[in-house]
């Protein structure tokens, strides 16, 4: 049981395309949804915490 709640909370890495200008950015993604807020470095576009991470695109 515990391996299963482990795996629950288990926190992804993934790039992602800004929604702004089209750069790659790094975001946090547990349970589908985007956990902490995170920054374009190109544009300085926040991509929110909650935006679900099938509203964006992978790079």
């Amino acid at each position: 049981m515990i391996n299963c709640q482990e795996a629950r909370n288990a926190i992804t890495i993934l790039e992602v395309e800004c929604p702004q200008c089209g750069d790659s950015v790094e975001v946090f993604v547990k349970d589908g949804v985007v956990c902490t807020d995170s920054v374009c470095t190109e544009c300085g576009n926040i991509i929110e915490q909650s935006t679900p991470i099938g509203d964006m695109k992978c790079v």
